[in-house]
């Protein structure tokens, strides 16, 4: 690096607060913070409350009080998870973070794992503060937490704490201002004159303000620039306001007057636009989208956008997108249900989503080329970018993927019906192989109730089968064996073999995941006997067939029936690697893996999973790649390679990292240990087994699988002569299946 990061001390926590009833909650959270000071696990804490409740006072009173002993420095960040339409992305946050590090901007890395292992790089044993301001959830900030058990992690959220067990934070809760305490902080806010002159005002207006600090401070405000405004007339307006809000009917609290103000100062056209643009949905509204809904040109498109920017009504995003702050969209949406004409809303809304769904089935064709496609669109539309430009489409479509799922949803809602089943069934296979599966699930149930309003068995026959298959990827077996039946009986219906084949064929993959392989191979070789005999065209047969191999081979492999199972995986990866099905190359060279293996030819094996690693995308199919460096690692060590298989299996613990499977990362770390006790090397193989025993205490909770582990651990303790952490960590496995949870005073 062209700057080092050892003499940059960050110091980025915002003006510290002023509060009011918070002494319990601030007491808590010391006391938990100077327990886990004196243990080798880090300090972290969940703040979570409805929107203005004052989490990040609070969050910010805790952090300022720790920064007062002396730290290696303090980080803050406004994550906006709250709302969709603003919610900071791990990239941008961590280049923000490595930047007041001391990295130049030159050096930073390209992409968020690399960002991210950086950061826990320069935070390793550092005594830093985390604020993680504003969290969507877990998920959000996955990847922007330190590698050190000195740091002290505070994180806000509306979303409550629950699973967030991987991570280890003790959850508080933030409640409501005491109505006491919400005079009070209004007084301190408009001086005490203010409020003894209208006495009975005060608890009204307050109320009106639901007891949150930020409605106070809101409503503080307009007092402030409105010294004659009396308490109770203020309030007799927020009430009157936010009540026709919640009705839908217009809004003239103070609280939207410069919204009001801003749209009133505009040419009608652009005040009609605004209106237009509201109705867009999904967090990022692009220039191609905005021409669409309002039926204009780009570049005449493009210059009103830049009104409504100047007029502060729009902000404009880092990619070049824009979009309304929550209020603003607010107020502009109620408005224009008032003002615009009902043809003239479902025209916007119908241009929306047209456009977001022939941009997205040209990603899709982009993406995969010879996947076949259901629906008329992937008849029409051609390719967005050229075989040789892959990256540049699936980059388009990571960045369009909530805006597309927010597509799906609005399609559903407006009656769009084959508008919500073609667009699910685009996105559908990039939120497969990014692991989204809780999105999979709600986009294609969402079009699986499209296709059924539609009444058409085919089209249906395939949205069930995908639900079906998002099912299944979310563990979730029986309601996957139901969604294949009903693919398999609306199949049926439309004479449509092939897709009974593919729902035979899955559920074959069930049964294999539930361990009846018996039953596994009879289900598919079933659907081969279907796929055999159906008259289809050549190019779909063939892909269907190749499927089957691969699966059939995975159960052949699991069967002992070693010859038969390269034999299928082998034709299933002639297949995927000529039609550059590169996600499928990677499933398929494990399944031959496990066919090969066990008869002696690892390194075989082993070649053929580097070299769909280095094919594949990393950003697709994580899973499956983190088995596959387990197992280059697995062949590299009986091949007498340690140093490779180090390599390797550096690789399968980041990925471990990255989808938070401790399991997993515990398993990688014990296999580290081992090697580099083959070298000789006591140091590192100590430190691996102690990284892996904090990792297993700090990320699970007490139970079976947390001591079961742990056993794992101390046997391994004891495989390379440490004896004494091995009776340490066998007497935390018993302690922590005797464990119960543990819960904490929350108000």
């Amino acid at each position: 690096m062209a700057n080092s990061a050892a003499t940059h001390v960050p110091h980025s926590l915002p003006p510290r607060p002023s509060m009011v009833d918070r002494r319990p909650e601030v007491d808590a959270a010391l006391t938990s913070a100077a327990a886990r000071a004196r243990t080798e696990y880090g300090c972290r804490m969940w703040f979570s409350g409805e929107a203005g409740v004052g989490k990040t006072a609070l969050a910010l009173t805790v952090a300022y009080r720790l920064a007062d002993q002396g730290t290696d420095g303090e980080l803050y960040v406004d994550l906006r998870g709250s709302s969709a339409h603003e919610a900071a992305d791990a990239f941008e946050v961590l280049g923000m973070f490595l930047r007041q590090l001391g990295i130049a901007r030159d050096d930073l890395p390209e992409t968020t794992p690399s960002r991210a292992a950086l950061f826990r790089t320069l935070t390793e044993d550092k005594r830093i503060i985390l604020v993680l301001d504003d969290a969507g959830g877990p998920a959000h900030i996955r990847d922007l937490l330190p590698n050190s058990t000195k740091a002290v992690v505070i994180a806000t959220s509306t979303v409550d704490h629950h699973g967030i067990l991987n991570e280890d934070f003790e959850p508080f809760r933030t409640e409501r201002l005491d109505p006491v305490f919400s005079a009070e902080m209004l007084t301190r806010q408009i001086g005490a004159d203010r409020v003894a002159a209208e006495p009975d005002a005060v608890g009204r207006l307050t109320e009106a303000c639901g007891h949150l600090p930020l409605g106070i401070q809101v409503v503080s405000a307009e007092l402030r620039r409105n010294p004659h405004r009396r308490l109770a007339d203020l309030s007799a307006a927020l009430e009157s306001g936010l009540g026709l809000l919640r009705r839908g009917g217009a809004v003239s609290s103070p609280l939207f007057t410069p919204v009001s103000s801003a749209l009133r100062s505009l040419p009608p056209d652009v005040a009609r636009a605004a209106l237009t643009l509201s109705l867009h949905q999904g967090p990022t509204l692009r220039t191609r989208v905005a021409a669409a809904m309002l039926g204009d040109t780009p570049d005449n498109t493009g210059a009103v956008l830049g009104d409504l920017v100047r007029a502060a009504l729009l902000q404009q995003t880092q990619d070049g997108g824009y979009r309304f702050r929550p209020l603003v969209a607010w107020f502009l949406e109620n408005r224009a249900e008032t003002e615009l004409l009902h043809p003239v809303r479902a025209a916007a809304i119908q241009a929306m989503v047209t456009e977001r769904l022939i941009w997205t089935a040209g990603l899709a064709r982009a993406l995969w080329p010879d996947r076949p496609w259901f629906g008329d669109v992937f008849a029409t539309v051609p390719p967005a970018f050229p075989p040789a430009a892959w990256e540049r489409a699936a980059d388009e479509i990571d960045r369009e993927y909530d805006n597309i799922k927010a597509a799906v949803s609005a399609a559903l809602r407006h009656g769009l019906l084959t508008d919500c089943v073609q667009l699910a069934l685009a996105v559908k296979q990039w939120g497969y192989e990014t692991g989204r599966i809780a999105d999979l699930v709600e986009v294609m149930d969402q079009a699986a109730t499209a296709a059924e309003a539609l009444g058409d068995p085919a089209l249906a026959a395939q949205v069930y089968k995908e639900l079906g298959t998002a099912y299944e990827a979310d563990g979730r077996f029986d309601d996957a064996v139901d969604a294949f039946g009903r693919s398999v009986e609306l199949a049926r219906m439309a004479g449509d073999l092939i897709t009974v084949a593919s729902g035979l064929e899955w559920h074959g993959i069930v049964a294999g995941e539930r361990g009846d392989f018996d039953g596994a191979r009879t289900w598919l070789l079933a659907a081969r006997a279907v796929v055999q005999a159906v008259d289809y065209p050549a190019d779909r047969r063939a892909r269907a067939d190749a499927l089957l191999s691969m699966h059939l081979g995975r159960i052949l492999a699991a069967m002992n029936s070693h010859a038969e199972a390269e034999r299928e995986a082998s034709a299933a990866l002639r297949y995927f690697t000529e039609h550059r099905e590169r996600g499928n190359v990677l499933r398929t060279a494990l399944v031959l893996n496990d066919a090969i293996v066990p008869p002696g030819r690892t390194p075989e094996a082993a070649e053929r999973l580097r070299h769909a690693l280095a094919d594949a995308d990393s950003r697709l199919l994580r899973p499956q790649q983190m088995r596959a460096w387990q197992a280059v690692a697995d062949a590299e060590r009986a091949t007498g390679n340690p140093q490779a298989a180090l390599l390797a299996l550096a690789h399968a613990a980041e990925l471990a990292r990255l989808l938070s499977l401790v399991t997993d990362e515990v398993d990688v770390l014990l296999n580290e240990a081992a090697l580099h006790h083959d070298l000789g090397d006591s140091a590192q193989a100590a430190h691996r087994l102690h990284t892996a025993r904090a990792r297993v205490i700090a990320a699970l909770g007490p139970g079976t699988t947390r001591t079961d582990i742990l056993l794992n651990v101390a046997t391994a303790y004891e495989s390379v002569g440490d004896p004494t952490a091995a009776a340490k960590c066998r007497t935390e496995a018993t302690n922590a299946h005797r464990q119960p949870p543990i819960t904490w005073p929350v108000r």
